[in-house]
């Protein structure tokens, strides 16, 4: 995953003319699938969990395919 995450870091980096917004949401979700207690809270309570909102969700399936995790575990 590491190694995954720094080709694609350096991908879509601002500075090499990347999305900074795919950077932000790439870096987000790398801190979540390399931290095991935020990833077990996303686990099991999604993205809420994380930002301390209430109702909503969703997004962060789609960088987790990034990683090609496919999203959280059921």
């Amino acid at each position: 995953m590491k190694k995954h995450y720094h080709k694609r870091a350096i991908k879509e980096h601002p500075d090499k003319g990347g999305d900074e917004a795919k950077f932000q949401e790439l870096s987000a979700a790398y801190q979540v699938l390399s931290d095991p207690k935020k990833r077990e809270a996303y686990d099991k309570y999604g993205e809420d969990a994380l930002t301390g909102k209430e109702g909503g969700g969703g997004g962060m399936d789609d960088i987790f395919n990034m990683f090609g995790g496919g999203g959280r575990r059921q």
